[in-house]
């Protein structure tokens, strides 16, 4: 198809034309609304758009790799929740290539290709027959080497690979995700590739559209623009578009790139006025780092931006991997919820503060979240300290000889730790840890703490993670950043997860667990960082023979009730804090009761996934106080 003078009795025949050949698709889905997409001079348009620019929003997920914790997402319904959760419009799935396969395997399409492109072709298919469109994006910072031009091309065009596709309506082609910094040069390395990749997708008569990456992270779209991949005669291809990628903290839509004396607005502007659309591929609400803090009124003026211009876009990423990007929390995870709730998905609880944002951005629903004070869970309930009595109960753990640590206890039980850190040659290296040998068994809802010096990570380490896996224990996915005061942090033993996944997963078990251990540069730090922590009154959250202590929330600053009692929903998960022991009665919509569960002091996350689809009513009560709330199960 061309890009220009493709308008009224010509986009009908068009469309009349393509119905011979195009699939069913979801009804009222963006696929059956808008067709097959192509590129209109400056615009993405749809065969049945009527001329008009069509703009898709949407997620992106995670690398596809088999070693990385991003393809436990690659599932239904993960893909479902996207589409009836959050209103994707558009996905977009990484298939991930090794970023330096001979340096370390993390388990790319370029050294595991089966288990990969299984993963992409069973959520790409299911996708796309939920009626929504696709983008195919070949993942690589490195793609323009001989090797990888070689086998992108073989992926792009296989029948039994992504050529299944070639003609799909709902399928756009990525052919390079970020051509990686200023080292990777247009005329001489991208510009080549492109040609060869896009020449040989044409050749195969496949005319879907296809996003081309540009230099320095695919933040510099201005340059294919000036100077476009051409076929054998000469002549730019047709139905392409540039893609842009930004990170809101970093890229300022008014701030001048680093590398150009314009602004970002700027280069947009250039390849529009160049005639090429712009397709911002990859988007998030920091410095693409794996860190906070967000810049979420960057983010705002962005998508006014690109609004305006109707641009689509997808943002990074659908999953949990222990990014400031993910968008769910690790002790939140939908997959560790259970399978088939669409309300686990959807729970801004759930929900990192990026994750919030998206999901607001999407489908204009409130976020609102309630959290204690101080941003850790509120505890109602019994406690008993643990002591750091004796020197003799501490172990150490450090990965090599170069790091060095020093770390005592004092008379009055306060761990005190000094550390300064050096790579190792192991991959999460440099990092070092001080653990407490002690019995957690009698700790129900989770472990309390108070420290002061810098940032670190708790991690409860069982006796039944050995082996293979060794090294995957469960570790606190909230992050413990630094503080100059005394800090307590409060942690619910579902906030410790696996942070490999594991092969398979091992189950949490605290009877099991024989060392509380607290790490310092667990997969932040660089060599040469150094620091200092203190840890004091280190608790045994929910012990029955504890004391009774309660934190209150500040419910958005509202009164707290009743000791900071209460009893709500969460999906299927009934949530209930009593300052005294109690219990709920559930009733049907006739006043029959269904069930009686007795309830100690404390706070309890209870799952109703045996109760029938429905309403109920819920009524919790403990000592003077009684609350009922409507249940609804889906």
């Amino acid at each position: 198809m061309k890009r220009t003078d493709i308008l009224g009795a010509a986009v009908f025949l068009l469309a009349m034309a393509a119905m011979s050949f195009t699939p069913a698709f979801a009804g009222d889905g963006p696929v059956a609304r808008y067709g097959r997409l192509f590129a209109d001079g400056n615009r993405i348009v749809g065969e049945h758009s009527g001329g008009e620019a069509v703009q898709l929003k949407g997620p992106s997920f995670y690398w596809s790799h088999s070693n990385w914790g991003g393809r436990h997402f690659f599932i239904t319904d993960a893909v479902d929740a996207m589409i009836d959760g959050w209103k994707a419009q558009v996905i977009r799935f990484p298939l991930g290539i090794n970023e330096n396969p001979d340096a370390r395997d993390d388990g790319g399409y370029d050294t595991d290709p089966q288990g990969n492109w299984e993963r992409l072709k069973f959520v790409t298919d299911h996708a796309i027959s939920r009626g929504v469109y696709v983008v195919v994006d070949w993942h690589a910072h490195n793609a323009h080497t001989p090797e990888n031009t070689a086998r992108a091309i073989e992926f792009f065009t296989n029948d039994t690979l992504a050529g299944k596709w070639g003609n799909n309506p709902a399928v756009i082609f990525e052919i390079y995700n970020e051509p990686i910094g200023a080292a990777a040069t247009w005329a001489t390395q991208v510009k080549p590739y492109s040609e060869a990749v896009i020449g040989a997708i044409r050749a195969k008569g496949f005319d879907n559209l296809i996003i081309v990456g540009n230099p320095t992270w695919s933040s510099r779209p201005d340059i294919p623009a000036d100077d476009p991949p051409v076929d054998s005669e000469g002549k730019p291809f047709e139905n392409m578009a540039m893609s842009f990628h930004f990170y809101a903290r970093a890229h300022q839509l008014n701030s001048n790139h680093w590398a150009v004396g314009k602004s970002y607005r700027q280069l947009i502007l250039d390849v529009l006025d160049r005639n090429f659309p712009v397709f911002v591929s990859e988007w998030g609400t920091n410095d693409a780092s794996d860190t906070i803090p967000y810049a979420f009124d960057q983010t705002d003026l962005w998508h006014h931006f690109l609004d305006s211009l109707k641009i689509s876009s997808c943002a990074w990423s659908a999953a949990v991997v222990g990014n400031a990007l993910d968008y769910w929390n690790g002790w939140s995870n939908p997959l560790n919820l259970g399978p088939g709730v669409l309300a686990n998905w959807t729970n801004p609880d759930n929900m990192t503060p990026h994750g919030r944002y998206i999901y607001r951005w999407l489908t204009g629903d409130s976020t609102i979240v309630l959290e204690s004070d101080d941003g850790w869970p509120a505890f109602a309930g019994l406690r008993s300290q643990i002591p750091l009595v004796s020197t003799g109960n501490w172990n150490v753990g450090v990965p090599n000889t170069t790091t060095t640590l020093d770390w005592g206890v004092t008379d009055d039980g306060i761990l005190n730790m000094k550390f300064k850190l050096d790579r190792g040659t192991l991959t999460h290296e440099p990092y070092a840890g001080i653990g407490l040998v002690g019995d957690v068994s009698r700790c129900e809802w989770g472990i309390g703490y108070t420290y002061r010096g810098s940032k670190h990570t708790l991690r409860p380490e069982q006796s039944d993670v050995n082996g293979e896996n060794g090294w995957d224990y469960h570790y606190n996915t909230k992050p413990t950043g630094a503080a100059e005061d005394w800090t307590t942090v409060r942690i619910p033993w579902e906030y410790f997860q696996q942070f490999g996944w594991g092969n398979p997963p091992v189950p949490q078990d605290v009877t099991k667990v024989t060392t509380l251990r607290w790490y310092v540069g667990f997969m932040e730090a660089s060599s040469g960082d150094e620091g200092e922590i203190w840890v004091r009154d280190v608790w045994c959250l929910g012990d029955p023979d504890g004391e009774v202590v309660s934190v209150r929330p500040s419910a958005n600053n509202r009164p707290a009730v009743s000791a900071g009692q209460s009893v709500r929903m969460s999906g299927r998960v009934l949530q209930v804090r009593l300052a005294h022991d109690g219990k709920i009665d559930i009733f049907d919509l006739k006043g029959a009761r269904v069930r009686t569960i007795e309830l100690r002091q404390g706070d309890h996350a209870i799952r109703m996934n045996d109760l029938p689809r429905g309403a109920y009513v819920v009524r919790a009560s403990a000592g003077s106080w009684n609350r009922s709330v409507r249940m609804l199960l889906k």
